[in-house]
């Protein structure tokens, strides 16, 4: 388990030694023993020992300096001096050199066994030391690679918080100019099947992240189809092209892989990467070349579509309710308006993507969208838009996704309203004993008291409130029947403080006061 080497040039001292420690050491499975310098020296580089016992007297050699040599090369064994000499000249010089401890001749086997033994506790601390420091170097960077590729999916689904963008803080990149980069790859001659995919992307993903850019990189590949970058950098007129450029170069002379890329506008502000990822999806699908800049294809969009604005601002209200007749007349007259002032077919195409990208992100703040859904609600319609031979057709292909889109959005939110609705009745039917208010079980629900009076009534036909009074009258009723309870009781056991309050509504849904109910139905238990 652990070496000595024993440098004394007397052999009985040498041999006495060895004895001691081989029948009182049994941790020591290596003994090794020198009589001079050189010989000592060898050992040590043939194989490193854990503890030298060094005397300081070796004939010609001062053992003081082979401990110096010893240690300049090996600093982590452990060499206790052995001397006949007890001179303060010796300790304080060994001290400096770095010596571990000192014992002085004639050495007794307690003395020596204690010492060896205290050296080699040293040694064990040392070592968990270092497995506590590479443990929590592990962790640190697990902790540090799962804040990256949270933030990436964060930013992938366009969910990006306030805590999300403190944990990425504890990392310190720079955000004066920050872009995405979406990345998909070509092996010549070579279709992959998924699994192959998943494991180049992984690949590529480990390679570029080792890689030393001028921008610092945040990457993911498990949160969508592609390899997704964020891009940080110090300089606000950072040339993003150029680093792309660089990536792609690397990937392709380490790999002889091709990569195709998408990458958003810059902004300075983290919040709305979101929407760069968009973009960068965008320049990406929409591009042909090896690498495609969002600007190069939709610089003149800006964020405000003011021609389309009058038309958006009709068609949601009929997209949120359903009102399908009523967008097949709008898209109608849109279509006549395009043809009427000879809007040329590449205006139309422009009109009819300023349109789309506009609906899209107002949707966007009004139901939540899927990545797998925004790329099939999304991107799919920019694309038929572009290939279009006619104003007729842009219109149609719009057209044709708004009406997907409303049954998109019906159906999410029935299905959000079921949700809602069947979490509501679950709270009642758990806490109809206690106070409860529309307010508490909205709190408690975690949404707007407004919003679930309104999808409650919307589904049920009542309020909310005529729920837990229903609820509450009918476990009253059993109480009556089933038990002994006095009126009193039994109002304090469904939720109700107040007795005579209790027998008014009791009677408004029953008829009977529950005095009478209780008797009408004496022997039905």
């Amino acid at each position: 388990m652990y070496k000595v080497l024993i440098v004394e040039d007397e052999e009985l001292e040498r041999t006495s030694l060895e004895k001691v420690i081989a029948e009182y050491c049994p941790v020591i499975r290596e003994i090794d023993t020198a009589d001079n310098g050189d010989s000592a020296l060898e050992s040590v580089q043939a194989g490193t020992p854990d503890i030298v016992l060094m005397d300081i007297h070796l004939g010609s050699a001062n053992g003081l300096d082979l401990s110096d040599v010893i240690l300049r090369e090996y600093p982590t064994v452990k060499i206790i001096v052995i001397t006949a000499y007890d001179q303060f000249s010796y300790v304080q010089r060994a001290l400096k050199i770095g010596v571990s401890d000192y014992i002085l001749k004639p050495v007794s086997t307690d003395a020596l066994i204690k010492i060896i033994e205290k050296q080699i506790s040293v040694i064990e601390k040392e070592k968990w030391m270092v497995l506590r420091q590479a443990r929590q170097d592990d962790i640190n960077e697990t902790a540090e690679e799962l804040v990256r590729t949270a933030f990436v999916g964060n930013i992938i689904h366009n969910t990006i918080n306030e805590n999300m963008v403190d944990s990425l803080s504890t990392i310190q990149y720079p955000r004066k100019s920050m872009a995405v980069c979406v990345m998909d790859f070509v092996i010549p001659g070579m279709t992959l099947i998924e699994n192959d995919r998943t494991a180049v992307k992984k690949i590529l993903f480990d390679f570029l992240m080792k890689r030393e850019y001028k921008a610092k990189l945040v990457g993911d590949v498990f949160h969508s189809n592609f390899i997704t970058l964020c891009l940080f950098s110090e300089d606000p007129d950072e040339n993003w092209a150029w680093i792309a450029r660089q990536i792609r170069h690397d990937v392709a002379a380490e790999y002889h892989i091709f990569l195709e890329m998408g990458i958003s506008d810059k902004t300075s502000d983290i919040y709305k990467l979101g929407g760069s990822f968009k973009q960068a999806m965008l320049a990406l699908k929409v591009g042909k070349d090896s690498i495609n800049l969002y600007t190069d294809h939709f610089a003149d969009y800006g964020d405000s579509f003011s021609e389309a604005d009058g038309f958006l601002a009709e068609i949601i209200p009929y997209m949120l309710d359903g009102r399908l007749p009523e967008l097949e007349s709008a898209f109608e007259r849109m279509q006549t308006e395009l043809i009427i002032r000879e809007e040329s077919l590449s205006g139309s195409k422009i009109f009819c993507s300023k349109l789309w990208i506009s609906l899209i992100k107002e949707l966007e703040s009004k139901i939540s969208l899927k990545q797998d859904e925004y790329e099939k609600l999304f991107l799919s319609t920019i694309l038929h838009v572009m290939n279009t031979s006619s104003i007729q057709d842009s219109v149609a292909i719009v057209k044709e996704s708004v009406l997907e889109a409303t049954g998109f959005i019906t159906s999410v939110r029935g299905e959000k309203l079921y949700h809602i609705t069947k979490r509501a009745h679950q709270y009642i039917d758990e806490h109809f004993t206690e106070p409860l208010t529309l307010n508490s079980i909205a709190d408690a629900l975690k949404i707007s008291s407004y919003y679930l009076s309104h999808v409650f009534k919307e589904s049920f036909g009542s309020t909310i409130m005529e729920y837990l009074g229903k609820k509450r009258i009918e476990e009253s009723r059993k109480l009556l029947i089933e038990s002994d309870l006095s009126v009193k009781e039994i109002a304090t056991a469904v939720g109700y403080s107040d007795a005579n309050y209790f027998c008014r509504v009791f009677k408004k849904y029953s008829n009977l006061t529950p005095s009478n109910y209780r008797e009408a139905n004496k022997g039905l238990t």
